[in-house]
């Protein structure tokens, strides 16, 4: 496993500038949060001037083993720090990687994360084919938009350009299914489902994976692991690793929970409504923190986004 794990791209960042608040480190000092981002780099050793397409923070309860995803809205406006100021959160890595992401969504919403991990969809698609594919119920409103763009998902990732013919449970090569978590439109749901299928995504992998033997996953790691790049040590994800089986998938949701349609200087963002309250929200379900007050921090930026936007 040591082995295999020198294969992925480390990226070294100061865990002391990730803008934790010592109270909130304490609070949740039983949760091990870390982000995964999705980005649309062709290669992995050159993802500047790139955006986080996805950006999941996996929650695990160290006491249960349970895990929880919590995706955020790739539009939401937020506080990217002081050489940024408020703009969509997709393009805190457009200015500063992977850190100012993190960064800015510990400051923005009160939490401990100090771990990331970053893909590109053609490790997504080759980790779903070396697993065989992945069972998806496509709804009939996905299936025209994840037909339309399966040539162009097959011409950046290699792969297969076969079309999805139906709607219902199936099994997705690699190809479909990033494509299928890609979906920028929904002629019921709209852009917003397309958190949903990132997560549905990455639990029907979860699930596949429990099930293999330790050859099969042996391949895989090879074919995905240099793929990725993360500041994890090989300690830190060896831990991972070996309480894997344990894990176990909970409820998933989306952030923020309250949010408007804003266009600034002819751009379209989506605000929470406010931070204070869907920071308040996300603690109370997530970390079960009754009664839960934001920082200093957040409240002083729900207070900037609500001055901008006109909503308190």
């Amino acid at each position: 496993l040591n082995d295999q794990l020198d294969k992925i791209t480390r990226e070294e960042i100061n865990r002391n500038e990730l803008n934790i608040n010592e109270g909130v480190r304490e609070d949740l000092a039983n949760y091990r949060n870390i982000l995964l981002l999705g980005i649309d780099a062709r290669d992995m050793n050159s993802d500047e001037n790139t955006r986080s397409d996805a950006m999941i923070i996996v929650s695990i309860n160290k006491e249960t083993s349970d895990i929880r995803m919590i995706s955020i809205y790739r539009d939401t406006y937020l506080d990217l720090g002081e050489r940024v100021g408020l703009d969509k959160l997709t393009h805190a890595y457009y200015y500063g990687g992977a850190q100012q992401t993190v960064a800015s969504i510990n400051e923005n919403l009160d939490l401990n994360i100090e771990e990331f991990v970053v893909v590109n969809w053609k490790a997504v698609a080759d980790a779903v084919d070396a697993l065989g594919g992945v069972e998806i119920e496509v709804l009939d409103s996905e299936l025209e938009e994840l037909n339309k763009y399966i040539n162009e998902t097959a011409r950046t990732t290699g792969g297969a350009k076969d079309k999805v013919t139906k709607a219902g449970k199936q099994t997705l090569n690699g190809v479909q299914a990033v494509t299928y978590a890609r979906i920028r439109k929904d002629s019921i749901e709209g852009d917003r489902r397309r958190n949903e299928r990132m997560k549905i995504l990455i639990k029907a992998a979860f699930d596949k994976m429990k099930t293999m033997g330790v050859t099969e996953l042996d391949d895989m790691t090879n074919l995905v692991l240099p793929q990725i790049k993360t500041n994890m040590t090989n300690t830190e994800m060896l831990d991972l690793m070996l309480d894997f089986p344990a894990y176990t998938m909970g409820d998933n949701t989306s952030w923020p929970y309250d949010w408007m349609d804003f266009t600034y200087q002819g751009v379209w963002y989506g605000p929470p409504v406010t931070l204070n309250s869907n920071v308040t929200e996300l603690h109370e379900e997530l970390f079960g923190q009754e009664d839960y007050v934001p920082t200093q921090t957040v409240q002083d930026i729900s207070a900037e986004i609500s001055s901008r936007t006109g909503r308190w």
